[in-house]
């Protein structure tokens, strides 16, 4: 499911000229898949967020721009940090909850 949600972000990311869109959608799945899977956090923070930069990369190779090979291609890797943020706000929300629910 990560990997789908990944692609898609990544799709909406390419056919965008502003980030917004993707950050805001790597934020939201990444709090959704984050407090439903708290243990792997990590993983589907990766998960989210690694096809930006590859399709950024191979975008920027597939049509010979390799002067916007740092600023588009190797620049996109900073998506990884809303999504490793968004996925680790959910699993602190889900923690809560579960301490909170817990105390009741």
């Amino acid at each position: 499911m990560s990997i789908t949600l990944g692609a898609l972000i990544a799709i909406t990311d390419y056919n965008a000229d502003e980030p917004f869109n993707a950050i805001i959608l790597l934020f939201i799945f990444g709090v959704f898949l984050g407090g439903i899977y708290p243990s792997g956090a990590w993983k589907f923070s990766i998960a989210l967020a690694i096809f930006i930069p590859i399709i950024n990369v191979l975008s920027v190779i597939i049509h010979g721009r390799h002067d916007l090979f740092i600023s588009q291609g190797i620049g996109s890797f900073i998506a990884l940090i809303p999504s490793v943020i968004s996925c680790y706000i959910g699993a602190w929300i889900n923690k809560f909850l579960t301490i909170r629910h817990a105390a009741k």
